[in-house]
């Protein structure tokens, strides 16, 4: 029995039968499936003769009927900020009635009242419904670490003729029933970028490709006995995977590409899914929920009513805090709303002191609003404002020397922040629970030594932001002027101003090359060896200090985003990696010179989308990490990290393995090592192209077996973009912010690597070219680009370039086979003359080529192919008409003499720029040498005076190399005189001004060449197709005379190559 005989069952069981129509109107199928439905139905002895319902159907309504439901009210509900900080989801109120009050009265109504309610953030608030309803309350205590999968298998036994509902839908109409059939899965007929399922013509619920839209998913479902048995266990056997810790329990109904269950879809009026503040002051503006404190302290501090209070949008995590962005009287704020056991770790009217003491000072952002009662604060958004790049020395240095213009300030404030007091106070907060971490208390150990000796050079205390991490430091754009504002002082107070030097290198994670350029970034005019190791004391100290922070706060469930890492090491322990590959390398007498490979880094990179869609987290992605090690780099000392977010803050896990390139262990021999000794202790990692690849593939069967979104590693980019030339335009972009932050507008062009200007020309004349002459044209015309066939494939160039570029290196867009099908769509989308066949004759387009249909291979194979080459012959052949009788040529002889004239007019200005383009060629060269022989000269002179000749040559072996080839070039190409590079630039703008001036001259004469050449050869395949004008022989004889004269010129032209001198093949950048 299929659904829509199942629907018109249980139709007839609620009502009895009238006619066909009225019960296609009650079961919602039209009248051909209901009375196919009717048939399969008697016949099946599920109706009697009478359509009434059998004893056979009565037995299967008793069998399925449902029994239980199950309410999902476990979860934070995140999105609903500011309301969740002070009521779960599931007690929200629409038109004065809780949305799980309403759903349990929904199901009262079927008759349904054994009702299980899985509850876990805030569940104490649930227990009322125990006494009013009599339902039974399951607390899932995992509700913050994992998602209502695990909540799912808390009831996994009561899930046999079941509802499960999740707790924030707002049903218009009661979408339960007293008799159900089979299982289903509800979804609306909206359409939700969002959903991952979309409903076929078998109501079918078929999975869809992202962001292609789908049925938005509401959430509720039924399961019969069958299915619950199979979903049951599936979930069992899901949640013994950690990847799926924040999987949703859908992912339980899926079979591949579809789910097991069938779809019901409701009108999207009728069912409403409540995620957002904004959507409940949308169905209900009446709602007490929207009364809440956040919202009320916002209209008070911005004196503004709550419908003015618009666009609110959860912030990602901070590590203190849960933040919100809003929109109020056309500006926007970020409130902050304390953390999860923010109270027992910051002092909020010391906060306040330390904003007090600031104010004015500009250093901060804009302060709204604070509340040191209940740590409340609103503060102005900042257009534009960017975190600062540890990376990037530049933002450091300018960040050390804000921070260093405040500690020169010497504020003050009534509290300390004591480092080692408060990290005795955050273990106390552990509550007995043993750390993480099995070295702990020998770490903890060595921190505690170093106390003596900060104690003894800590300096003068000042007001300290402590806190001081890159993401605190802010770069916004003031009046024109680009300013630091420093921001979280939750933390501030009275301390060493040197603590902040330690914080920023803290979360930096820097090594020590690092700290020490930090610090001189600091003191510019210098630091003392015993500052500088006092800020190195600093740095253990308060890193075991946040550690213990962190570890507190992770036993309260909270989640750290990005800023959460983990650390792992493979034949050493992780904190001494670098001392226990230093003892490896001294034991084998290995790695002692200065260019010896030491180390080798890989990184594996997880998509964005599998953080949400495929469930991985920070320590999935670790375990994958370490098994990957593991099996590609055995023998090994390596350390294995993973960070929970990339530089570009997309949001991407990725794991780090550096591994020591001498193997500790002997290993097994494996397949993929190439030598006998690869498998020895005390050998090199010995790294080969089929190694690379072998290690690719072990990638993306991990990605594939954890069924992650993956690229193909093994073969190359669809879009033909090397890492060489994505790091171009890298270096491009940041020029180009550079511009643009100076007030300027640049080119959009001129900050794109050659290969995309190809790239963007290429997808733009492909949309309007019919054909490989058309393409070649529009390239040429629009775009200055050229374009050649060579061995079945294009190939491009720019004026600026003097080598071709293949279309292998460009991408499957610029490829023949992708460019032709566009061809053959473009030219069927122009065949209006189909409908009306005068058209061929008045449609006005540019002069091509009649293509030879004995000669085309494609148009032999393809009939279809051959007739539409035969229509676009006789639309080019009436053109070739109109065009002749618009230039008044009269007979063959004056084409050919025009034809002639025009070639060779086109050939001299040719040539004439061919001239100056060697010119310039020949001027970038010694602009190049000479350039190179100045700036090398200085170490020339050095080396003649050296005393150490040998040693000073294997230091400068690259610049003295540089001045011999540059000095080699000068006595080769200009009789050993070194010309003037002033007077060398200078020739080279009036060269290029030349240049262009004879581009302009010789693109009409080659234009006019090519009409003249395309119309000679349309006019002879016209005579030799007509032969109304000459006898076969003759038209023989004169087309032969004709293909020889066009031998003869084209041998001309290649004799005329030869004889110009041959360009070497250094290619420089002509813009420079």
């Amino acid at each position: 029995m299929n659904k829509q005989e199942s629907d018109i069952l249980n139709a007839l069981l609620l009502e009895p039968f009238i006619n066909q129509r009225i019960l296609a109107e009650v079961s919602g199928h039209s009248l051909g499936v209901v009375n196919r439905s009717l048939k399969e139905l008697m016949k099946a002895d599920y109706l009697d003769d009478s359509i009434r319902p059998t004893v056979k159907a009565i037995t299967e309504f008793k069998q399925k009927i449902p029994q239980r439901a199950i309410i999902l009210a476990a979860g934070f509900g995140m999105r609903m900020v500011p309301i969740n900080t002070e009521m779960p989801k599931g007690l929200l109120e629409v038109n004065g009635e809780a949305l799980i009050e309403r759903i349990i009265k929904q199901l009262h109504e079927v008759g349904i009242k054994e009702i299980y309610v899985v509850v876990g953030f805030m569940k104490e608030k649930y227990e009322y419904l125990i006494d009013e309803y009599g339902v039974e309350l399951i607390v899932n205590a995992d509700y913050a670490a994992k998602n209502n999968l695990h909540s799912v298998k808390l009831v996994k036994e009561h899930l046999e003729n079941a509802y499960i509902i999740p707790c924030d839908i707002w049903c218009d109409r009661n979408p339960f029933h007293r008799h159900e059939l089979y299982s289903w899965y509800m979804v609306s007929d909206l359409v939700d970028n969002e959903s991952n399922v979309r409903v076929n013509r078998k109501m079918e619920l078929v999975t869809v490709p992202e962001n292609s839209g789908g049925n938005a998913m509401i959430g509720i479902c039924y399961l019969v006995r069958e299915d619950a048995d199979t979903v049951a266990e599936r979930i069992e056997e899901l949640c013994k995977n950690q990847r799926y810790d924040g999987a949703f329990w859908e992912e339980a109904l899926y079979n591949k590409d579809r789910m097991i269950v069938a779809a019901r879809v409701v009108h999207s009026a009728d069912v409403v899914e409540i995620n957002t503040y904004e959507q409940l002051r949308e169905i209900d503006s009446d709602s007490n929920q929207l009364k809440t404190d956040a919202i009320q302290v916002i209209c008070e501090a911005l004196d503004a009513r709550p419908e003015a209070v618009t666009d609110i949008t959860v912030l990602k995590k901070g590590m203190t805090n849960r933040s919100f962005l809003f929109t109020c009287k056309g500006k926007k704020y970020i409130m902050r709303i304390p953390g999860e056991g923010t109270d027992q770790l910051i002092n909020r009217c010391q906060e306040a002191a330390v904003y007090q003491a600031i104010d004015g000072k500009h250093i901060c952002d804009d302060i709204a609003y604070i509340n040191p009662e209940n740590g409340y604060k609103i503060t102005e958004f900042l257009e534009g404002a960017r975190v600062c790049d540890p990376l990037n020395y530049e933002d450091v240095k300018k960040c050390m020397k804000r921070l260093h213009a405040f500690h020169d300030l010497k504020l003050k404030v009534n509290h300390e922040f004591d480092i080692f007091g408060q990290m005795e106070f955050y273990e106390t907060l552990w509550e007995g629970i043993p750390s993480v971490y099995k070295d702990y208390e020998k770490t903890k150990a060595n921190v505690l030594s170093l106390k003596s000796y900060i104690d003894a050079h800590a300096g003068e205390k000042v007001l300290t932001h402590i806190d001081a991490v890159p993401d605190n430091f802010l770069f916004v754009e003031k009046d024109g002027k680009e300013e630091i504002r420093l921001i979280d002082w939750e933390y501030a107070g009275m301390q060493d101003p040197h603590v902040d030097v330690a914080m920023f290198c803290i979360y930096s994670l820097y090594n020590k090359r690092q700290v020490d350029r930090l610090i001189a970034a600091y003191f510019t005019e210098g630091c003392s060896d015993e500052t500088r190791i006092k800020i190195y004391c600093y740095i253990a100290a308060c890193g075991l200090l946040w550690s213990n922070w962190c570890e507190y706060k992770r036993n309260l469930g909270v989640e750290f985003g990005e800023y959460e890492f983990y650390l792992d090491g493979l034949n050493c322990e992780p904190y001494s990696f670098d001392a226990a590959c230093q003892q490896l390398n001294r034991e084998y007498q290995k790695n002692k010179n200065k260019d010896e490979i030491k180390s080798h880094h890989y990184i594996i990179s997880f998509d964005p989308r599998d953080s949400t869609e495929n469930c991985l987290t920070g320590k999935r992605a670790q375990e994958l990490g370490l098994e990957y090690a593991k099996a590609n780099f055995p023998g090994h000392q390596a350390l294995v990290c993973t960070h929970m977010d990339g530089h570009n803050g997309s949001g991407n896990i990725h794991v780090h393995i550096v591994i020591n390139s001498l193997r500790k262990l002997d290993v097994p021999q494996q397949s993929f090592m190439e030598r006998p000794i690869d498998c020895k202790a005390g050998y090199k990692h010995h790294v080969t192209n089929d190694y690379l690849k072998y290690i690719q593939k072990s990638l993306m069967d991990l990605c594939q077996r954890e069924f992650l979104h993956q690229v193909d590693l093994l073969s190359p980019s669809r879009t033909g973009v090397t890492e060489a030339e994505y790091w171009a335009q890298r270096r491009l972009d940041e020029k180009k912010q550079e511009i643009e932050k100076e007030g300027f507008t640049p080119n959009p062009t001129k900050f794109q690597t050659q290969k995309q200007l190809i790239r963007d020309a290429v997808a733009a004349a492909r949309e309007k070219a019919i054909s490989y002459e058309d393409f070649q044209d529009i390239l040429q015309d629009e775009y200055d680009v050229f374009v050649k066939t060579q061995r079945g494939r294009y190939s491009y160039l720019l004026p600026e370039r003097n080598k071709f570029i293949s279309e292998r290196s460009l991408g499957d867009s610029c490829k023949r086979e992708c460019l032709e099908g566009f061809f053959i769509q473009n030219a069927e989308r122009n065949l209006r003359y189909k409908e009306d066949p005068i058209l061929i004759f008045t449609t006005r387009t540019r002069l091509r080529l009649v293509v030879d249909l004995q000669e085309n291979v494609k148009a032999q194979e393809n009939l279809a192919y051959a007739l539409k080459v035969k229509i676009s012959n006789l639309q080019k052949m009436a053109e070739t008409l109109v065009w002749v009788q618009e230039n008044n040529i009269n007979d063959l002889a004056e084409l050919n003499d025009l034809c002639k004239t025009a070639q060779a007019n086109a050939q001299a200005a040719y040539e004439r720029l061919s001239q100056a383009e060697d010119e310039l060629y020949k001027t970038n060269e010694q602009i190049h040498y000479a350039g190179q022989y100045l700036s090398t000269k200085e170490v020339q002179q050095q080396f003649a005076k050296a005393i150490f000749k040998k040693k000073f040559r294997a230091e400068h072996s690259k610049e003295l190399d540089a001045y011999a080839e540059s000095v080699k070039y000068f006595r080769e190409e200009n009789d050993g005189k070194l010309p003037s590079l002033k007077s060398l630039k200078k020739r080279k703008e009036e060269l290029i001004k030349e240049i262009v001036e004879k581009k302009k001259a010789y693109a009409p004469l080659k234009e006019e060449s090519r009409r003249l050449e395309i119309a000679s050869d349309n006019v002879y395949s016209i005579f030799r197709k007509t032969n109304e004008m000459k006898s076969d022989l003759a038209w023989k004889r004169e087309w032969e005379a004709k293909v020889r004269e066009k031998a003869r010129q084209e041998q001309a032209r290649q004799e005329q190559r030869a004889r110009q001198p041959k360009r070497k093949k250094r290619s420089y950048d002509m813009s420079l």
